[in-house]
Formats: C-alpha cells, structure tokens, sequence
C-alpha cells in the first residue's frame, strides 16, 4: 500500500499562512489512497462533524470527478473537479479541489502567491492541485486557497522539500522562538484582543522613542560617576522589566521608565569606559547603530532568514552565554572571576571570545525582527508595539555593552 503524504500551504485574507503535513485519516484501511479515495470522514478528534470527501487523484483512471457525482451530492459547479469535500449532515458551502488553470479563471487576489509557492516545488512533486471554498450557488469565495502538493515519494526528495519548506514558510515565525529572553513563543499568548492593532511602523516608532529617553538620560549621567545612581538604576531597570515582561499591558508606561532608568545607567558605565579610553564610548554607539542599520537592511531584504535552524542555534548560543555570565557572577562574590572576561584581558582567546558574544548580541536582533514582523501579522494589540520596542532595546543595550568590552580589550593591547 502506498502511504499518501502532502504538504499543504492555505494562504488567508490577512497575510496569514501555514504549512503542515498531511497523512490520510484512513491509513488503516486497506485501500491504496494514491490511486483513488471515495469515502465518509467520521467525527474525531481534530473534526467534531462528519465529512463526506470524494476524490480521484491518479491520472489515467479517473482525473476528475464525474459529472453524475457531483450533480447527485449537489456540487453545482462547472469546471473540472479534482475532489470534494462537504459537512455531513449537508450545509450550503463546500469545498473544490482544482488546478492551477481553473483557479486563474477565478481571478483570485492569491494567484501571483499560488504561482510563487508552485515554482519553488518545480520537478519534486507528483502532482499539485489547488482546493478553495464554494457557497451554495457555486461561486468561488475569495477568503482563502489551499496549495496541496505530493511530492515525489523518496528520501532524497524529502530533505530537499524540507529545506524549501524551512528557508520560505516553516521558519517565517512558526516557532516564535527569539535569543531575547523578553521575546518568547509565548509573548503573544493571552494578549488582550483590542481594535487597534500592532504595526511594523507603530513598533518602529516606539523603538526610536524609547532610544532617544535612553540617549537622553544617558547624556545627562555621562560626565559623573555616582556608584549609588549608578546600581540604583540598574536595580530598578531590572524591576521594570520584570513588570513589563509579567504585565505587557502596561509596556505603554513600564517601557519608558525602564529606558530612562537603563540610559542613566549607561551613561555611567560609559562614563567609566571613556575615562579609561578616550574616544571608546564613540566608535562603541558608532558600531551599534551600524550593525543595527546593517542588520535591519539584511533582513528585510532577504538576505538574512530567521530559519528553525537559525534561531534554535542563536537560541542556544545565547543561553550558553548567560551561563557563563551566571558563573562570573556567582565567582565574583569569592574574589575570582572568568578570565577572558575581564577587560583587562587582551589574549587572542580573551578577544576571540567577545567577538563571538558580539557577533551572538548582534544576530539576536534579526530574531527580534522576525518576531515583530509575526507580531503585527499575528494583529497583536497595539501596546505589544512598546512591548516589540522593549525587546529590541534589551538586545541593543546587551550589544552596546559586549561591544564596549572588545573595544576597552584592544585598547588595553596599546
């Protein structure tokens, strides 16, 4: 028997969509799916109605449904029908399957999409049809398109479709998985359901808010060193991010508090860096805002895709990392501490390591795009934009400050 697979794309008013695996309900019964499927879906798990679904899927037997059966399930439609689908006991709408021919007929504001989505798949597939909803008259509803393709059944093919499916759709935000700790998979659960809705520009704008707070503040605190401002702000940044990571609802307020408190900070510990290195606290905002830029150029260019692969290898790099911050932290209050850590510490091993923690900072930001970018696709509520723009600035200040530590080490070598 022949296991009958397909990878199916739906494309939605929206731009929403999805890919998933489909495997035949019926796996059990002893009837070959690849050549032909006429039966009745019972209730289960993933359907709570009866289905009665009628296909003819290899060529040479019978390419499409016979006329008589459509007309005797009342499927009034005129062009060449690949299967069907209607709810049991029978409702009004049902759904067709097609092909790429029929469908353009429709006129459908998904067509371009479709053809894109079909030409990645050239040579790997068996066959592709196309599936969309009907009413009751046999009109075409334009809410949505299923994009079905069998794929040629063998191993090799299997990975290379999983890398298509990977670099082009799986990976375009599915996971929700991001290197910041404030952006999680579960960011955008429980969020309150509000007219107004998060956008890519709103985000944007809140960033840039909260950078110039965080520049302001940083200015002021710049030309003094006050140890007790100095931890007192950093105590209580850390507080409003908790408040702002557990009540992102609040993030409208939380954030901008949380980015004067933090730029107060900064502008110290630059303060401190300057001192010792005339002219660092310069080329270290030069390069953030330069890799930020080059990054955000990347990225919505298409030069840098946020894949499953990507973000699980940044996702462990990242922790990794916090590991052995942790463990610094934890040595400090025993005199000690990790050597290649330190500032003072110019080896090729010390400096190595901190590019790498930069260059880690640094491809956590595409992570915080495409997370945003799924977050105003997702119409999250409009404060999430402050809340997008909190996590973008917990990286920033995390990249600004490594890149400090690079520079204060290769100027230590002088």
């Amino acid at each position: 028997m022949i296991r009958y697979k397909m990878y199916e794309r739906e494309l939605t008013h929206g731009g929403s969509y999805q890919y998933h695996t489909c495997v035949d309900k019926f796996d059990d019964y002893d009837i070959d799916l690849y050549d032909y499927e006429c039966n009745i879906t019972p209730k289960n798990k993933t359907s709570p109605h009866d289905y009665i679904h009628v296909s003819c899927l290899k060529k040479g037997i019978d390419k499409f449904v016979r006329r008589s059966v459509l007309e005797y399930f009342n499927i009034p439609v005129d062009f060449p029908v690949v299967y069907f689908t209607r709810k049991v006991p029978f409702t009004p709408e049902f759904k067709c399957g097609f092909y790429l021919n029929t469908f353009k007929k429709f006129k459908s504001d998904y067509f371009e999409q479709t053809l894109n989505t079909i030409k990645l798949f050239k040579g790997l597939y068996n066959d592709i049809f196309l599936a969309g909803d009907f009413d009751k008259d046999g009109s075409f509803i334009d809410e949505s398109i299923n994009i079905e393709i069998m794929p040629i059944q063998s191993k090799d093919n299997y990975f290379v479709i999983r890398k298509i499916l990977n670099e082009n759709y799986m990976s375009s935000h599915l996971s929700l998985r991001s290197g910041n700790p404030v952006l999680s998979k579960k960011t955008f659960d429980n969020t309150i359901s509000v007219s107004e809705k998060m956008t890519i520009e709103g985000t944007v704008n809140k960033t840039g808010v909260s950078l110039l707070i965080l520049v302001g503040t940083g200015y002021l605190t710049f030309d003094t060193l006050n140890p007790i401002l100095l931890v007192g702000c950093g105590i209580g940044g850390f507080i409003f991010a908790l408040v702002t990571i557990f009540k992102k609802e609040w993030a409208p307020i939380t954030v901008p508090i949380y980015a004067a408190l933090q730029g107060a900070m900064l502008g110290g510990i630059s303060y401190m860096y300057n001192y010792l290195y005339d002219g660092i606290v310069t080329n270290a905002i030069l390069l953030t805002v330069g890799i930020l830029v080059s990054l955000l150029i990347a990225y919505r260019s298409g030069y840098i895709k946020a894949t499953e692969n990507f973000k699980l290898g940044i996702f462990a790099a990242t922790g990794g990392i916090a590991i052995v911050y942790l463990v610094n932290f934890i040595m400090g209050f025993f005199g000690t501490g990790i050597g290649v850590l330190n500032i003072n510490n110019a080896s090729p091993l010390s400096i190595g390591f901190s590019i790498v923690v930069v260059i880690i900072a640094a491809l956590n930001l595409v992570l915080d795009f495409d997370f945003i970018e799924e977050g105003a696709e997702k119409g999250a509520p409009k404060y999430m934009e402050w809340y997008g723009a909190f996590g973008l600035l917990v990286t920033l200040i995390w990249l600004y400050l490594e890149i400090l530590r690079l520079l204060a080490k290769l100027n230590s070598r002088k």
